[in-house]
């Protein structure tokens, strides 16, 4: 089953994968995000982060955003 029947059509679904040390991080994120999406945990880093449909460009400037800082705290 696809996670967008499983969550709805009204939705937006995107996928993260993030360094395991990373999620709680992520998590922490998306929920001081005013309600912005909710987390999944889909094994280790692997995260599918799900939002109202009106807000999925918000969404992936979050994602963006969080690509960009994740990486630059890698070098």
């Amino acid at each position: 089953m696809v996670a967008g029947e499983l969550l709805g059509p009204q939705l937006s679904i995107r996928k993260l994968s993030v360094e395991p040390r990373d999620v709680v991080y992520v998590k922490g994120i998306a929920q001081a995000s005013d309600g912005l999406c909710c987390v999944f945990s889909d094994g280790g880093g692997n995260l599918v982060l799900a939002c109202a449909e009106d807000r999925a460009a918000d969404l992936q400037q979050l994602i963006d955003d969080l690509t960009i800082e994740l990486k630059s705290n890698d070098v």
